[in-house]
């Protein structure tokens, strides 16, 4: 981890595997995905990459030693989830214009 910086890798069907940059949050209880928020995070962009492409020894390497932590993507987050992140993506907006 470089300044919250941390590469996650994950399954995200039905493109695959993939390696995304992602910032922690100081309590590590929320990952932030390297990116803007109305592309879409595509599976390959400048902080994606699908493993496919990756040296398969690299890959499970990552796979092996790098920490494991669970997560789920909630689908149809409440009215309350969505305005937390409109506050959160206006906040790093705001950073990022600085």
């Amino acid at each position: 981890m470089d300044h919250g910086l941390v590469w996650i890798v994950y399954k995200l069907m039905p493109h695959g595997e993939l390696m995304r940059a992602a910032y922690l949050s100081k309590d590590d209880t929320l990952a932030l995905l390297e990116g803007d928020v109305r592309s879409g995070f595509p599976p390959t962009n400048g902080a994606a990459m699908k493993t496919v492409y990756l040296d398969d020894d690299d890959v499970i390497r990552m796979k092996t030693t790098w920490k494991k932590f669970y997560f789920a993507i909630e689908i149809n987050p409440s009215a309350q989830r969505r305005e937390d992140g409109r506050r959160r993506e206006a906040a790093r907006s705001a950073l990022r214009h600085k």
